[in-house]
Order: structure tokens, then sequence, then C-alpha cells
């Protein structure tokens, strides 16, 4: 009988390391899904697994005792605490090395994310330069053919931004590096975004750029406002792209037919080219275009829907589109916003057509070339400008004397941008003056460190003039709140 309860320990103490050697081959995949997901694993496993062993042995070794006398007992309750100790051990070291492996992948990801914010920063900054040389020099007298030369100069950057953000952001969605948040915001905050990015093309264009939000939509959501921005300017762009004539209308509106009382609607609709019905299952698929003829016409990468719906889905939405050949489409996708309360009144953009006032604008960049072409594009503008390379000479420049807007690089020698903007707002003498991140870092999550560092706005290189214009209406003669 004692022989007979020992190797029923043995059994038990083995089936359990079996198991134990299951979890361990799957280190890889849990910690990684876990370093994607943002949990941690919990080890409540080894502890409980050693206090139920230790009851199996002691009430094992209560019977013995009582069935075949105390020598036998005893027998059986050593073997078995020794079981019980090996196998608490080894669980311990499955459990340190899974813990391990964890904090590698998270390593890894953040290793990654760094190097993708390099690669971005380091390829806007030249290609920064090049759009501001060709803007500067599509101000001056031209011939015919000089400008001409120019506006494609401009238009070839353009194509190469626009495959460089497709790029970057994808793999950042297909390396689970893209997080959803929830947040109190502003809808209005999100659509003035949209139509200061988008309005820029919609006007080159001669496009109509409306933007329609139902009275039943709250003022204030929860949700996650870069993401959600992020797909309306990569559909409204869209729209904008494939619509030569007639107008682009984005449009909100709460959905009933989802049962949700907290689902919205959003919708893009354009008069552009169409889509053919028997190549819309494919539109949002990675590298996939509506046809060949298009691809050839307009360019592109084929992934700003593959993009959007990653997106979506993060949110918890669905995406759609209806479209009529040579009539225009209309994307539409939604998602779970919550009312955040307060039904203040939307603060709106200064006027695309009111005068530009002047002021005096504080330039802060490392890039010579950049910081050169940023002063001079703000003085074709009306605006007194002066420089600083690093974050210690804006900050002495700030105390030297009054500012109305800071134009702030985050990639800065010495104290980065961030810090530097920290500092201002620690300082009671500086900290109402608005500073603008003015970065090649696009990310959503780039711009969200940079308003949680205290930057006012995020604009993004290469800058447009009417982006740049439009930054100018909204910070200058406004303090910031101490």
């Amino acid at each position: 009988m004692t022989l007979d309860v020992a190797c029923e320990l043995v059994n038990s103490s083995r089936s359990r390391q079996r198991a134990h050697h299951s979890v361990e081959s799957q280190n890889g995949d849990y910690t990684q899904a876990a370093s994607m997901s943002g949990t941690r694993p919990s080890a409540p496993a080894p502890i409980l697994g050693s206090v139920a062993a230790g009851l199996a042995v002691l009430a094992a070794s209560l019977l013995l005792i009582r069935q075949e006398g105390l020598a036998a007992g005893l027998v059986a309750a050593a073997a078995g605490g020794l079981i019980v100790l090996y196998v608490e051990r080894h669980q311990r070291r499955l459990w340190a090395r899974l813990a391990a492996a964890r904090a590698a992948a998270e390593e890894l990801a953040d290793e990654r994310r760094a190097r993708l914010a390099e690669m971005s920063h380091e390829l806007r900054t030249p290609l920064s330069a090049i759009t501001g040389l060709a803007y500067l020099l599509q101000s001056t007298s031209l011939d015919a053919a000089q400008r001409g030369h120019v506006e494609r100069l401009i238009q070839s950057a353009e194509t190469l931004l626009a495959v460089l953000d497709d790029v970057l952001d994808w793999s950042k969605g297909e390396a689970g590096m893209v997080k959803s948040e929830r947040v109190p915001f502003r809808l209005q905050d999100v659509l003035d975004h949209v139509r200061t990015v988008v309005g820029v093309k919609a006007r080159q264009k001669g496009l109509e750029l409306a933007i329609h939000v139902d009275d039943a939509v709250p003022v204030r959501l929860f949700g996650d406002p870069l993401r959600l921005g992020r797909v309306l300017v990569n559909l409204a762009g869209n729209a904008v792209k494939f619509t030569d004539r007639g107008e682009v209308v984005v449009s909100v509106r709460p959905d009933t037919s989802s049962g949700h009382g907290a689902m919205l609607r959003f919708a893009v609709r354009d008069t552009g080219v169409g889509i053919d019905p028997s190549r819309r299952d494919r539109l949002f698929r990675a590298f996939s275009q509506a046809s060949t003829a298009v691809s050839r016409r307009y360019g592109g990468t084929g992934l700003g829907l593959a993009i959007c719906r990653q997106l979506v889905e993060l949110m918890g939405g669905t995406i759609d589109v209806e479209s009529v050949p040579g009539r225009g489409s209309e994307f539409w996708f939604t998602v779970p916003l919550e009312s955040a309360g307060g039904a203040e009144a939307p603060a709106e953009l200064a006027s695309e057509d009111a005068p530009l006032r002047p002021g005096r604008v504080l330039v802060v960049e490392d890039h010579e070339v950049n910081r050169e072409v940023a002063a001079e594009l703000l003085r074709t503008m009306g605006q007194s400008v002066d420089v600083a390379a690093s974050g210690e000479e804006a900050i002495a420049a700030l105390l030297a004397r009054p500012y109305d807007l800071v134009l702030m690089d985050v990639h800065l020698p010495g104290a980065g941008g961030l810090e530097a903007v920290r500092r201002i707002r620690s300082d009671e003498r500086l900290r109402g003056v608005p500073v603008v991140a003015f970065t090649g870092d696009t990310g959503e999550d780039d711009r969200a460190r940079s308003l949680e560092a205290g930057m006012d706005d995020h604009l993004a290189k290469p800058v447009e003039p009417d982006e740049l214009q439009q930054v100018l209406r909204r910070w200058l003669g406004r303090r910031r709140d101490a």
C-alpha cells in the first residue's frame, strides 16, 4: 500500500511537470501576446499548486498512518515532501524564465518603436528641407517652365511623404505597437484637425470640404481621439485625392441601427471616380487598390485603407464602403464613443480668409537648413523671427524677450524639445507662451507625448505654408492658461 501511494505521488508530480513543460514551450507566444496587450502574467499558480500538493501529501500520509502504521506514513510523507519541493522549485524557475522572456519582448518592442521613430525623423528632416526650399522658390519670380518644374518637385516630395507615412504606420500596426486609449475629448477638436490637414489639398484642387455634425452627437466624448483623427484624415485625404471636381463631405451622427446607444457613425462622401463593385472586397487588404489603372494614375502604396481598418477595429468598430463608379464613394465606419458630459460651445478655428496678424516667433531647430527655411517662410507671412538651435538656447531667448509663439523641434541636442517645454511650463515667467511641436515624429503616440509634455499643438514636418498659416491663426495672440 505504501508503495502504491508513493507511485501515485510520483505519477502526479510527473503529470504536473509535463503540464509546466507545456507552459514553458508556450513562453514565446504568451510573452509576445502579453507584451502587445500590455498585460502582465500573474504568478499565483506556483504557490497555489505547492499548497495543494502539500495538502494532498498530508492527507495521503494521514491515511497511511491510519491504515499501515506510523513508519509507512512517515516514509510516504518524506517522499511526498521531496517531490513537492522539487516541483515547486521547478515551477519557480519556469515562472522566472517566463518573466525574463516577457521583459526581453518588451525591450525589443521599445527598441523597435524607437527605431521607427528615429527612421521617421531621419527621413522627414531632409524631406522637410527639400519641400521648404521648393515653397520658397515657388514664391519668387519664375517663368512658366520654371514654375512647372517647382510644382512637380513639390508633388513628387508629397508622394514620397505619403508612401513613407503609410509604410511606417503599417509597420507599427503589424508589430502590435499601436494601442487604443479611452480619454475624454472634444469632437470639434478632432474635426478641426481634419479640416486643417485635408483642407489644404481640397483648396488646391478647387474642391469644397464640408463637415456636418448631427445635433444629437455629444460635444464631449470618451474614446481615442488620435486614432479617430487618423482614420478621418486618411479617408478624407483619399476622397480629395480621387475627386477632381465637386465636394467632399464628412458627416457624424448616432448609429441607431447598431442597437448600441453609444455608437457613432462617421462617413466621408465624395463625388470622385467611384469603385467597381467587383473590387470592393479587396479594398481593405494591404497593398491593394481599386485597379491597376487607378494605381498608375493616382499612385500610393495601397496601405491607407488597410491602416484605417486596423485602427477602426482597434477601437471596437467596423468599416465599409458604398460606391457607384463614375459618381463617387462613401466610406463609413462606426465606433463606440460614449458621452463625456459637458455642453460648452465648441471653439471655432479662425477664418481661413481672416488677415494673419503679425507676431514674434521663436523657431527652435537644430538642422541648419530647416531652421533657415522655417524662418524664411514665417517672414514671408509677415512674422518677426528669431532662431535657436537647442532647448537651452530657446529658454535663454524666452527669458531675454517676450515671444508670441514658439515652434519647437522635439529632437534637439542637450535638453530635447520635450524636456525644454517641461522647463518652460514649470517657470512662472514663461509658462503662458504657446509652444507648438515642430517635428518629424508624426505618430499618434508622438503627438500624445508632445501634448502631455506641455506642447499646445503638433505640426508635422514637412509643413505646407497653408498648414503653417493655420497654426499661426490659431495661436498668435493667445496665451496659455497657467
